[in-house]
């Protein structure tokens, strides 16, 4: 899953966003219940992350 860091836009391809943050540490294995509740922010391409 993921959403938009600077507003409620629509990620209709994936390719024009980048992750600013998430909700499970970076290298940290998930497994059973947390493998579908990761949560990654996002923003298009050419915009900062905030």
């Amino acid at each position: 899953m993921s959403h938009d860091l600077l507003g409620s836009r629509n990620q209709v391809v994936d390719s024009d966003w980048v992750v600013c943050d998430q909700n499970v540490p970076a290298g940290q294995q998930v497994t059973g219940d947390v493998e579908g509740a990761i949560d990654l922010g996002v923003v298009e391409r050419e915009e900062t992350c905030p």
